[in-house]
Formats: structure tokens, C-alpha cells, sequence
């Protein structure tokens, strides 16, 4: 998923907001992160909930491992997947996680894992990683996000780049779906959209989502407080 909202309009509140609903509906067990914040101050309330697969990127650099880690974890759910004869992971997880807990383990291939979360991978400011890593960034992502739906792993991106030059048509083209908060003119809607509607926007969370196939939806987003934000991610500290 893409997501679009010119800089100084908060378009950070979205993903946290997205965060914090999985947060309220997986544990860490059935759900891993991966943050991408190279403004450091964003999600740091984040940083230190057992979801995380690793301390949140605070750069562009590690980012990149990050990603490459994905690209061969792809890798290894699909092998896994092929040595097992399962099409579904998300089955394959629900069945291994039910045997753990009875204590009756699965066994499976030697060099895999016995839990297999979902993993979402959220980047703040992905325009920020093409500028320093161009094609090789580029690639990375478009892998991750055409491979990484078939073994539960899904992307957010997050962008105040409205220049659809600026965004690869590869990139584009792999978003399921995309969200748009208000933009200063027509001009801004169409070259994220195709379509003028997003200047006409107001309130706080009012947003435009267009979802392939679907007609475009217009959308109002949760407004979740700072405290709740706390609230919730403290919760999870103090339980891992």
C-alpha cells in the first residue's frame, strides 16, 4: 500500500494509526514489524514493543539491510512452502502455532523456524531511500512487495513526494492500493489518482483510497490521541 499526503500535514499520523489497530489485534507471535523512520522522532514511541523484528531504522543505510533481510526471508518462506507442499502460510503458521501450544510440535525441514508471522514493513519517507540507492532500492522494493504477499509479508509506504516522476511506475504499479490526504490542487490529486478530488478534502483523516478494481472510496481515518498511542505500546513493553 502507498500512501501520499504533502509534507506538514501529518501523513505519520496514518501509519501509526495503522500500527497501533494491528497492535490492538496480534500479538508477537502472529504479527512482526519492521519500522523505517529516518526522521527518528516519528514512531519512537514504537521503538521497544515485542513486534519488532529489530530497533527501529532510524537511516537509510540500515533500511537497506532491512530490506535485503526481506528479500531473503521471501526466499526461504517460499522454499519452505514448496518442501512442505502448502500453499498457504498463513494456514501453515495457524496449524504449527495450535501444536506448539498443545505441545505436540509439527517437525518440519531442517534449518526452518517452527512460527511463521506475518510481517508488515512500514517506511516513512520511502522517496528518501531512491534518492540515496536509486535502482538498487528500487528493485529490493519491488520485490518485497509483488513476493512478499504470497508469504504474508505486506509493505507501507509512506511518501510527501506528490511528482509521480519521482516515484518509479514499477513502485506504483505494485500498490494495491493507495491513500491520499489533502493536496494543495487539482493539479497534486490528478498526478497521484488520475483523478481531481483530493484539494477538496478538510478534516483531519478525511482521505481518498483507490483500491485496484474498485471504484475510488472516500475514507475517514481514525483519530487516535498520543496517549492512547502510549498507552497501547507501553502495554506491550511491560509484556515482552
Amino acid at each position: 500500500m502507498g500512501g501520499w499526503r504533502p509534507a506538514g500535514t501529518g501523513k505519520s499520523v496514518a501509519s501509526r494509526e495503522m500500527l497501533l489497530s494491528m497492535l490492538c489485534t496480534n500479538t508477537p507471535e502472529h504479527l512482526r514489524l519492521i519500522i523505517v523512520d529516518t526522521k527518528i522522532v516519528e514512531y519512537a514511541d514504537f521503538d521497544g514493543i515485542p513486534h519488532l523484528c529489530q530497533p527501529i531504522c532510524a537511516g537509510v543505510d540500515s533500511a537497506m539491510r532491512s530490506l535485503a533481510w526481506l528479500a531473503s526471508e521471501i526466499e526461504r518462506r517460499e522454499h519452505l512452502k514448496n518442501a512442505i507442499d502448502m500453499n498457504s502460510l498463513r494456514y501453515l503458521h495457524k496449524r504449527l502455532f495450535g501444536c506448539y501450544r498443545r505441545g505436540k510440535p509439527i517437525k518440519l525441514p531442517p534449518g526452518t523456524h517452527e512460527i511463521f508471522p506475518d510481517i508488515v514493513v512500514v517506511i516513512d519517507e520511502f522517496s528518501d531511500l531512491l534518492h540515496f540507492y536509486g535502482k538498487e532500492a528500487e528493485e529490493l522494493l519491488v520485490k518485497i512487495m509483488i513476493e512478499g504477499s504470497r508469504v504474508e509479508i505486506r509493505v507501507i509506504l509512506a511518501t510527501s513526494i506528490i511528482n509521480r516522476k519521482e516515484i518509479p511506475f514499477s513502485i506504483r504499479c505494485c500498490c494495491y492500493s493507495i491513500i491520499c490526504f489533502q493536496t494543495p490542487g487539482a493539479g497534486a490529486s490528478k498526478e497521484i489518482l488520475g483523478k481531481n478530488s483530493t484539494e477538496k478534502l478538510s478534516r483531519p483523516g478525511d482521505m481518498l483510497c483507490s483500491i485496484r478494481d474498485l471504484p475510488l472510496l472516500r475514507v475517514q481515518g481514525a483519530r487516535v490521541s498520543m496517549n492512547e498511542v502510549i498507552r497501547v505500546t507501553d502495554f506491550w513493553k511491560s509484556h515482552c
